[in-house]
């Protein structure tokens, strides 16, 4: 396996623009994302697990410019859905997110194509320099 490679991302904070989802199944972790994506200038539309991030995607792909998704939810792991999500539209724009670092599970979902990765807890800097880097790719 390849080791996984992060795209260098300016620390400078630019008012950012787009719709972004959030699937994450801690309501908390939803909602700290949400608000500091909204301080950044973007829209938000949340999902509390797979399905339903997969479900919301594919009624507006058009719309979502990029996505924020859990590598750890109970039923359909992160992989799984961005696997799907890729079905819906192969040039999904996706952070892979945990509390648990850069492990294996989020290594093989980046090399299927995930370009950055954000670890939780979020802070602000860091969830707008994701946001900046991978909507400028």
């Amino acid at each position: 396996m390849e080791p996984v490679k992060q795209k260098e991302v300016s620390s400078e904070i630019k008012p950012g623009k787009g719709l972004v989802l959030v699937i994450d199944d801690e309501e908390a972790v939803r909602e700290t994302a949400c608000d500091m994506l909204k301080e950044a200038g973007y829209s938000t539309l949340q999902a509390y697990d797979g399905p339903s991030g997969i479900d919301m995607y594919r009624k507006n792909a058009d719309m979502i410019s990029a996505v924020i998704l859990d590598i750890s939810m109970p039923g359909m792991s992160g992989k799984d859905v961005y696997i799907d999500l890729k079905a819906i539209r192969p040039d999904v724009k996706v952070v892979i997110s945990s509390g648990y670092g850069l492990d294996d599970r989020v290594k093989k979902t980046m090399n299927l194509g995930a370009s950055f990765f954000l670890q939780k807890p979020y802070t602000y800097e860091k969830i707008t320099q994701a946001m900046q880097g991978l909507l400028n790719l």
